[in-house]
């Protein structure tokens, strides 16, 4: 539904976000066209044609288009050319661009939308941006933000140094990316969770 636009669901139903979910994707094509992470003039062609293959419904027109779900995944690989075989989403600039994308995201503003900057409370670097959320989701039992309720020491003094504020631990992007991954594995893991 991202990529193509498409609402048919598997069991039938339709996806009645899709076509918001598809604008979405392809604002986000714009971006990567317009970004400094672009310079590769292969992959911006490729982006360009791929837009216009977008644009002029060539995809929908294919035999087995019918075939595709809203939830499958889709990855565009150019046929010929310097990026023939390529995973559009694979190259280095792509990665680049995503990964600045998800740090803007995830970002923590401070007031007068500055970012904030501090210590990260994991790997230690002070003077780095801190992440407002982790860039990725944590499959716990409930949705909750990691708090530090040990003692003022901990916090990272964005809400304030009293724990009864809750404070959220000042992590930067990295660590955070890194923090939701281990979450992820552990709390799948029968070895390292409780029911």
């Amino acid at each position: 539904s991202y990529a193509l636009g498409i609402a048919q669901q598997q069991d039938g139903g339709q996806d009645r976000w899709a076509g918001e979910k598809h604008q979405l994707f392809r604002g986000l094509l714009t971006a990567f066209l317009a970004s400094t992470e672009l310079q590769d003039s292969a992959l911006r062609a490729a982006i360009t044609d791929l837009e216009r293959v977008l644009d002029n419904g060539w995809i929908a027109r294919n035999e087995r288009f019918d075939e595709i779900t809203s939830k499958q995944w889709v990855s565009f690989v150019p046929e010929f050319g310097p990026l023939a075989g390529v995973h559009l989403f694979q190259h280095p600039e792509a990665v680049a661009f995503w990964l600045s994308e998800m740090q803007r995201r995830s970002a923590f503003t401070a007031p007068a939308g500055r970012p904030a900057i501090g210590m990260c409370a994991v790997c230690g670097a002070s003077e780095v941006r801190l992440v407002r959320k982790l860039p990725l989701g944590v499959k716990l039992a409930g949705t909750v933000p990691m708090t530090s309720l040990n003692a003022d020491a901990f916090t990272s003094f964005i809400g304030g140094a009293d724990t009864a504020k809750k404070a959220h631990l000042g992590l930067c992007f990295r660590c955070g990316d890194t923090a939701a991954r281990a979450f992820n594995f552990l709390s799948n893991s029968p070895q390292h969770r409780r029911p």
